[in-house]
């Protein structure tokens, strides 16, 4: 695949804190950043360390108030979109997940299919037609409880 980020790329804090160790992004509570990356059909991956539920990812962020958001939680991966502010659900799949724990987290989107995998395994593939241009894709936490992203890989699909 083509890598899309280069070092030059600026992450763009959309709404709480992070700090980086040097080698991974981590917050104790909510967060929303982004990388522009010059496309908004992209392959994304992390390894996420999920120490509590409602983390992970930003796909086609337009701006604070409007993105796809991936949620990992200890029992489901699901799919929301928020539009002018308001969230509402594309969809979930179930999963079985203890806290604590490190797992891969890859989302492709491709016009308007969004296909989510964990651990290298196809959970769900969601059709959606939001935002289909915006280029901006990065991390995502609600609440509090420490999350972890050991790398960010932006590829085109």
């Amino acid at each position: 695949r083509d890598m899309i980020n280069t070092p030059a790329q600026k992450w763009v804090l959309l709404s709480g804190t992070a700090s980086s160790d040097g080698s991974a992004a981590i917050t104790n509570s909510t967060l929303r950043a982004a990388l522009e990356t010059g496309a908004a059909d992209v392959c994304i991956e992390t390894s996420v360390y999920l120490g509590t539920n409602d983390t992970g990812l930003l796909l086609r962020c337009s701006n604070s108030s409007n993105y796809l958001r991936i949620s990992l939680s200890s029992t489901s991966l699901r799919l929301y979109k928020t539009q002018n502010g308001s969230t509402s659900l594309i969809g979930s799949a179930p999963v079985s997940l203890p806290l604590g724990c490190t797992y891969e987290l890859r989302a492709i989107a491709s016009g308007s299919s969004v296909s989510l995998f964990l651990d290298g395994r196809n959970i769900a593939t969601f059709s959606t037609s939001f935002n289909l241009g915006a280029t901006r894709h990065g991390l995502y936490a609600n609440n509090r409880g420490v999350r972890r992203w050991e790398r960010f890989v932006a590829s085109l699909p």
